[in-house]
């Protein structure tokens, strides 16, 4: 069966979501091609279920309303990031004793963490965003992301001891930002903000902390031992909270903060690129990242060199249209 170059620039832009001067796909799309552990885009209008988007399903769904004492609702609907990456979907207003509470009894032995977020006029010092913890976070935490007193982003983490990395600069109110930690065993540990590298300890990091049973999304932390006075309650939005079991690379995380900020103020020029999602129905075959995706099923052989994937796999990125390279070529068969 013979499948044109026309046919498969046809498919990659009927996945993809216009804009003026390039194209860009959904937000999630790319997300997801990262094979995250994890992912609340926290858009709901209504309830109190954060939903996880993610393959791992409800049984990492976030709840809005499991209260302690003295907790309230966030506020849903929020307006989102805006880049036309993002599809025009909501956040979530984190007001002061608002989070979300998610179960979780396993322990990666690697990490990334994920969000955008955006703090509110008067609220850009000692508050956190996302924290592993035993149940109560003013006396155990680790895997976290937070804005320090001083208004820096910090990521900390705790392997039988405290190790953390923090931006050069400070967070502004009214301003969204994409904040990234990655940590592994025995490796190192990095903060990255608005796609770019702003912190990191090339360690090594012992056996990250195995001690947790649950995520917190703008929770409090910490006992006043680092940070006089502790981490306070996350005040103003957070949206696309991402977790994942492995390290996002330094080029995932800029697709991800580029992707996410495309026709915003700060958008970066993505003129001539596309980005692909294959598999999931796909019906020809695909050459995608040297892998062959057996599209159609008829048991053509894959190209020397190439493994081959099943019918419905995934993947997805970034590539050029017009050229025929292993991150975006048409096949003809």
């Amino acid at each position: 069966m013979r499948r044109s170059t026309l046919a498969w620039v046809a498919l990659a832009l009927a996945l993809c979501l216009a804009a003026p001067g390039g194209w860009a796909a959904p937000y999630d799309a790319l997300v997801l091609g990262d094979s995250p552990y994890a992912y609340w885009r926290l858009g709901e209008l209504a309830g109190t279920t954060a939903v996880n988007a993610a393959p791992s399903g409800p049984a990492l769904d976030g709840d809005y309303g499991r209260f302690v004492p003295g907790d309230r609702l966030p506020v849903l609907g929020a307006p989102g990031v805006p880049g036309s990456g993002m599809g025009g979907d909501t956040s979530v207003d984190f007001v002061p004793n608002s989070q979300v509470y998610v179960a979780d009894p396993v322990h990666p032995t690697a990490y990334s963490l994920e969000a955008w977020v955006r703090p509110d006029p008067g609220a850009t010092a000692g508050r956190g965003i996302i924290v592993r913890t035993a149940g109560n976070p003013y006396t155990t935490w680790s895997h976290e992301l937070r804005v320090d007193p001083n208004g820096k982003f910090e990521h900390y983490t705790f392997d039988g001891a405290a190790r953390y990395v923090w931006s050069a600069d400070a967070a502004q109110p009214g301003q969204w930002y994409h904040v990234v930690g990655t940590a592994a065993n025995g490796g190192g540990m990095t903060l990255y903000v608005d796609g770019q590298e702003a912190a990191s300890w090339a360690g090594p990091v012992g056996t990250l902390w195995t001690g947790g049973n649950q995520w917190r999304l703008g929770a409090p932390s910490g006992n006043g031992t680092i940070h006089p006075g502790g981490i306070g309650f996350w005040d103003g939005q957070i949206d696309e909270v991402a977790l994942y079991h492995h390290e996002l690379t330094p080029q995932q995380v800029a697709n991800h903060y580029n992707l996410g900020v495309s026709e915003s103020p700060n958008a970066v020029d993505m003129s001539g690129t596309v980005y692909y999602a294959v598999g999931l129905g796909d019906t020809a075959d695909r050459v995608v990242k040297g892998k062959w995706f057996e599209g159609d099923n008829d048991g053509d052989p894959a190209p020397v060199g190439y493994s081959v994937v099943a019918p419905n796999a995934w993947a997805s990125g970034w590539g050029t249209l017009g050229v025929t390279e292993p991150n975006l070529a048409p096949i003809t068969d």
